[in-house]
């Protein structure tokens, strides 16, 4: 009886402290998207950052990292945007991150000194960011030591899936099984790493990467993804 009794309460216990991460987890959520829309009001925004990045300081290292990250975006500062990113961030409010397909920036960290350099938008492909896609509940994105050793890395760690802002791309999720996504990233790879791409000369960059893997999960057109890219992100006009 004895040893029955230990289990059921440990059995009891794991079932409380999972009760708990997923109740912090669903608040943190929630904070999250309301970050997500306010974060573009500016100033108010900028505001909002930097409270959120005292209140993680010792807390949450991710998500101080996303709140530097956001205070330094200089997205967030352009008029142009303001109201269209608001309307994306109600948008992606109504939709849970593990469902659909989901385009995600975030900005370069300058490692040495560790901290976050300015994000801006441009024109996809040619944005100051580093850009991933998340497909159905999977994070996929180009990492490498070189221009010419570069790889597909996919996660579902929770951690690397929320240090990005995302923006929804497809509110359905893809029909390919994980491993033609992952073939189709692996074969993107092997053109090699180009900062700025050319139609003529091998070599992808992230954001471009993002794009053929949205066409590709999705099955559009690579003009139809890029378009629909350039009405997820918006560019720095809109």
């Amino acid at each position: 009886m004895i040893p029955s009794m230990k289990r059921n309460l440990r059995d009891m216990q794991l079932k409380r402290t999972s009760s708990t991460i997923n109740k912090r987890r669903q608040l943190l959520s929630l904070e999250r998207k309301a970050f997500g829309i306010l974060k573009s009001v500016p100033i108010f925004g900028q505001i909002y950052a930097g409270l959120r990045a005292i209140i993680n300081f010792w807390a949450n290292a991710t998500e101080l990292r996303f709140s530097l990250a956001e205070l330094v975006n200089i997205d967030n500062l352009n008029p142009l945007k303001t109201f269209t990113s608001i309307v994306r961030g109600l948008v992606a409010s109504q939709f849970e991150l593990t469902e659909g397909i989901w385009i995600g920036k975030r900005c370069l960290f300058n490692e040495t000194l560790g901290i976050p350099l300015p994000k801006f938008s441009l024109y996809p492909v040619y944005d100051l960011s580093h850009w991933a896609i998340l497909i159905n509940g999977r994070c996929y994105q180009i990492s490498g030591t070189s221009k010419i050793n570069i790889y597909c890395s996919s996660s579902n760690n929770w951690s690397e899936i929320v240090s990005f802002e995302w923006f929804l791309a497809y509110p359905r999720n893809s029909q390919r099984t994980k491993q033609e996504i992952d073939v189709q990233g692996a074969l993107l790879c092997k053109k090699g790493y180009r900062l700025i791409p050319n139609p003529c000369v091998p070599g992808i960059n992230c954001q471009l990467f993002v794009i053929k893997m949205l066409q590709f999960a999705v099955g559009w057109e690579m003009e139809v993804a890029h378009l629909r890219t350039v009405l997820s992100v918006g560019t720095f006009w809109w």
